[in-house]
């Protein structure tokens, strides 16, 4: 396939997709009734080649590998697409639209990870579970000082609370996202495939497993 499409790269790897036998399990949520509804039929995909034992990420011999799910969604710029909001929902959010883009596919896989993405991955957990545990000693102290009438205490942690919270759960949720997602994939373009950013040795295995 040429590359010649929008948010693809000449040097991206293409990986096989395929539909897959049974359903993608504890996906169900995913697949309710959008509002705005899906301009796309939805459609659950999983990699149809076995990938060789290099990152993707950074090139050098995977250790181990992760599961990955991979989710695409059904915006303006395409209805496919790799990000779930860009300027354009963005704009519609602002104007009072749609907040949240509806998932219109599913890509499943298990992805060569090497020890720098294990550890980019513990890094982001750590950091997410560091904020959720400030964020509920916050509360719990907000409370105490509630029942033990600090007056004079509770405007501050109040105000660190009601904010702090809202921006918190925005972070965490960024960070698990980053935590569970190795490999960058683009665009769907056709269910047969996906245009994968890829390290150039990952590429090279790739191509090297095809030959064979």
């Amino acid at each position: 396939m040429p590359y010649q499409r929008r948010w693809t790269h000449e040097n991206d790897a293409i990986v096989r997709l395929r539909r897959p036998p049974t359903p993608i399990p504890n996906v169900g949520r995913l697949w309710e009734k959008s509002n705005p509804p899906l301009r796309v039929a939805p459609l659950e995909l999983e990699v149809a080649q076995p990938l060789p034992e290099v990152c993707a990420a950074h090139g050098i011999q995977a250790t181990g590998s992760a599961t990955v799910r991979t989710l695409f969604y059904d915006t303006d710029a395409h209805p496919r697409f790799h990000n779930p909001r860009t300027i354009q929902e963005s704009w519609k959010a602002l104007k009072g639209d749609a907040w949240f883009a509806p998932v219109s596919t599913i890509v499943a896989g298990k992805w060569p990870i090497c020890p720098r993405c294990a550890r980019k991955v513990r890094t982001y957990r750590h950091v997410a579970y560091g904020i959720l545990a400030i964020m509920a000693a916050n509360f719990v102290a907000f409370i105490v000082t509630s029942y033990a009438h600090i007056e004079w205490l509770k405007p501050w942690l109040g105000s660190v609370f009601c904010p702090g919270s809202i921006l918190g759960l925005i972070v965490i949720v960024q960070l698990f996202a980053k935590s569970g997602d190795p490999v960058k994939l683009r665009p769907i373009y056709d269910e047969r495939f996906a245009f994968v950013q890829a390290h150039p040795k990952f590429r090279q295995a790739l191509q090297e497993d095809c030959r064979r």
